[in-house]
């Protein structure tokens, strides 16, 4: 998102998107932009408030609407998969069938227009070719469509569908559907027992500011040769302030044998990632246990970095759930027990990684995702912060790794400078980082050791070094306290300077004793005065 105008005098612009500031700056007098707004999905607006010096305001509004479906004119987006179908699943290991492969290639045409083309196929099996588009109609939604044709062998089918959907900060809706012939297959419907016929999915949010949201849901399932079903949703929730949130729910399912049920729920937190929550659940005609359940729940969610977690639900149904899980730098390992209908079971588990970078072998937690190694120097005991969220400690080399990191994406790395030595200089605290999809990335911090040191500066004959006097030493310069008072930093093991005051100089040599600690007392210098 872009935002742009003009300004006649030197002045201050101040951007908002929905009526909260995201960025300020001092322009000068002339034309200006700004590039990168940060905007979520759906409608809103963008205003510029841009202030001169007498304090007189223009205002710059430009609404907006933006969908995870479009990209950005001129930007593509490709994927290529290849794979076997995977057989007999929970019941024998390493069990593969037909090769399986899909491709798929997005383009944006322009800002509103996004083209997306698809293939997949199966060895002996389905064979299908897609063509999706997205169009934003202006601030008000966007509009898709999907044709495709696939099959088995030499009768292959088609398949059809469009949708709509916007969403604003009072009113969202969203609409989906597709038709499909009884011979259209592709990968995942090879069986002509399950293929659908009609797939259509809509609902309705409307936002009722600090009285909650509400929600309504409808989707219909068709297929060639079974019962087409039906399902109605809606959903109410609002938050209570300090007493927590409140949810409401209710569904009914058409079928060969109609369902309803209905949830009210009741979420408070209470803090320390802790929370306690209670509901209510009714669903008449249940086969098995009672048509009114209660259900209390306490909680602990495990943090981004090392810490423990827990869970503990507890049934009016004599229903059980409990668990704990705890999390290291090389692994987690949990721990569950649940009960449900009069049955007992229990598990436990220990995930662990092996990350081989070029910063060295490190033991880490399950790498499925994207993940760095961070790299301060030689310090041990930092804490690194991803996203502001404390993730670990480094070790005795001054190491420590990040799992879960956004692939593709600037995700920001930071450290606390309060933590680093007085010895230690660092020209960043926080630097972003962006990892490729399930791959490692070595970050390392631009923070090196200057030694400091405390001195007293002596003239050959026991008196001080004048006040006031201009030490050079380490390509720096530092002035001369009273009674010859002397710090400077940044200097290696041995240095020499020179003192100059108004009436003469001297020049002086240091050197720093072993483990002599970040900022040692070297006591009275001598300095010898320079003949000229």
């Amino acid at each position: 998102m872009t935002a742009s105008g003009e300004a006649i005098v030197p002045s201050t612009a101040d951007v908002f998107v929905n009526g909260r500031q995201v960025a300020s700056e001092e322009l000068p007098p002339g034309p200006f932009s700004f590039e990168g707004i940060p905007t979520l999905n759906g409608a809103g607006e963008v205003q510029v408030v841009v202030t001169d010096a007498l304090g007189r305001q223009q205002v710059i509004a430009q609404p907006y609407y933006t969908g995870s479906s479009l990209l950005r004119s001129g930007l593509s987006q490709y994927s290529l998969e290849m794979g076997a179908i995977r057989e007999d699943y929970g019941q024998r290991s390493n069990r593969y069938g037909p090769l399986v492969a899909a491709a798929t290639y997005r383009h944006g045409f322009s800002d509103a227009w996004t083209a997306e083309l698809h293939a997949e196929g199966q060895y002996s099996g389905p064979v299908a070719l897609g063509l999706d588009t997205a169009f934003r109609l202006g601030v008000l939604g966007v509009l898709t469509a999907t044709a495709a044709v696939g099959g088995e062998g030499s009768d292959p089918g088609w398949l059809g569908g469009f949708g709509f959907e916007r969403s604003a900060r009072r009113l969202s809706v969203f609409l989906r559907t597709q038709y499909a012939s009884e011979s259209f297959a592709q990968l995942g419907s090879t069986s002509s027992f399950y293929r659908f016929r009609q797939n259509s999915f809509g609902g309705v949010g409307l936002n009722l500011a600090r009285y909650g949201n509400l929600q309504f849901a409808y989707a219909l399932r068709s297929f060639w040769t079974q019962p087409q079903v039906e399902s109605y949703g809606l959903s109410y929730s609002v938050s209570l302030g300090d007493y927590g949130f409140l949810n409401l729910s209710a569904n009914h399912l058409r079928a060969e044998e109609n369902s309803t049920d209905a949830l009210l729920y009741w979420t408070l937190p209470v803090g320390d990632r802790r929370t306690a929550s209670t509901g209510l659940r009714y669903q008449p005609g249940r086969e098995q246990g009672e048509e009114l359940e209660a259900v209390a729940t306490l909680q602990k969610s495990t943090p981004a970095g090392t810490g423990g977690g827990y869970l503990a639900s507890i049934s009016s149904t004599a229903d059980a759930e409990f668990g704990a899980s705890y999390r290291t730098p090389v692994g987690q390992v949990e721990a569950a027990y649940a009960r449900r209908n009069d049955e007992d079971g229990w598990r436990g588990s220990w995930m662990g990684g092996l990350a081989i970078t070029g910063a060295g072998v490190m033991p880490a937690r399950w790498l499925d995702r994207s993940f760095a190694i961070v790299d301060v120097a030689d310090f041990e005991g930092m804490t690194v912060y991803a996203d502001n969220q404390p993730i670990g400690r480094t070790d005795s080399k001054g190491r420590v790794l990040l799992d879960n990191l956004r692939a593709y994406e600037a995700n920001p790395i930071s450290i606390d400078p309060l933590e680093l030595p007085l010895e230690a200089r660092i020209q960043k605290t926080s630097i972003d980082v962006t990892p490729g999809y399930r791959s490692g990335t070595v970050l390392r911090f631009p923070v090196d050791r200057r030694s400091s040191a405390i001195l007293r500066l002596r003239l050959p004959d026991g008196s001080a070094v004048p006040a006031g006097a201009s030490v050079t030493l380490a390509g720096g310069s530092w002035p001369v306290a009273l009674d010859g008072l002397l710090y400077v930093e940044g200097i290696e093991r041995q240095a020499s300077g020179v003192a100059s005051w108004r009436n003469g100089n001297c020049r002086f040599q240091i050197e720093l004793p072993a483990n002599a600690g970040p900022a040692p007392d070297l006591g009275a210098v001598r300095c010898t005065p320079e003949i000229e």
